[in-house]
């Protein structure tokens, strides 16, 4: 054993290792106390525990008496990234980093998260970002809402998959296409967009159509046999109950299926 009772300095001078410790024992490689507790440990196999002697990963930081924090901190003005923490996996090339957590500073008080991918084109693209509001964007930086979704391509589409299956009809999506909003349902396998499988459509302009691109002004109805259905508290929700509005090959038809009278008003007068 070595005991040193006061401050030790090493200097290196040359371009060598300044401090080695080579142990070949089963014990701690090094071990750090203040006042004979443990504040820093190295184990045998290279696993480090601060405020433990015990870590369960490479890394382990504890605090006994409550909550521990881990502090990356950096410098930088409004708008730059101040720190970050990169995950990678490394190859027989070398590192690669694959993800990056960044911390973003604001303003003098306020912060934001990013968090960024490794694209098809080898380098880091933010994919998420959490602003000092709390909102989330996901694929925009400025998020406007709680939730802002957006594609740099110009085409949104926020798909729903029933995960019990990938069968035909499982997948729902809403997209923004150029101003227009569709409210959908894939008939593609694998969820992939299908124009034709717009259930809700609303025009830029304002038009709506369902189960079809609306050419009308206002509210346009399409389907293989197509009947446009009204019902209330008194006549129940059957197919047989109330008033509808029909297409039937070439001919329109008004169809009252209740007992009740079928009346044409105009000026709140029935004529």
């Amino acid at each position: 054993d070595v005991v040193v009772s006061d401050t030790t300095t090493i200097n290196n001078a040359g371009d060598d290792v300044g401090l080695k410790i080579n142990s070949t024992s089963t014990g701690h490689i090094m071990q750090l106390q203040d006042g004979g507790t443990d504040v820093m440990v190295v184990k045998d196999g290279g696993r480090v525990g601060i405020g433990t002697d015990a870590p369960q990963q490479h890394l382990e930081v504890h605090d006994s008496g409550g909550l521990a924090y881990l502090l990356i901190n950096g410098g930088g003005g409004d708008g730059t990234t101040t720190s970050a923490l990169q995950l990678g996996g490394r190859s027989a090339s070398g590192g690669n980093q694959l993800a990056q957590i960044s911390a973003i500073r604001g303003g003098d008080t306020t912060g934001q998260l990013a968090f960024a991918v490794k694209s098809a084109a080898n380098t880091l693209t933010e994919s998420l970002r959490i602003n000092s509001a709390g909102r989330f964007g996901i694929g925009t930086n400025d998020p406007k809402s709680l939730l802002n979704i957006s594609d740099p391509t110009g085409t949104t589409t926020f798909i729903v998959t029933d995960p019990t299956t990938n069968a035909s009809g499982e997948h729902w999506y809403l997209r923004n296409a150029g101003g227009d909003f569709y409210i959908g349902q894939s008939t593609d396998s694998s969820g992939a967009w299908d124009s034709l499988a717009g259930r809700v459509i609303v025009k830029d302009g304002g038009n709506v159509g369902i189960g079809v691109i609306p050419n009308y002004t206002g509210l346009q109805i399409h389907a293989t046999s197509n009947q446009f259905g009204i019902t209330n508290s008194t006549t129940g929700t059957a197919l047989t109950d109330g008033f509808s509005i029909a297409m039937s090959g070439l001919n329109a038809q008004l169809i009252n299926k209740e007992s009740g009278s079928l009346g044409l008003y105009t000026a709140d007068t029935e004529r």
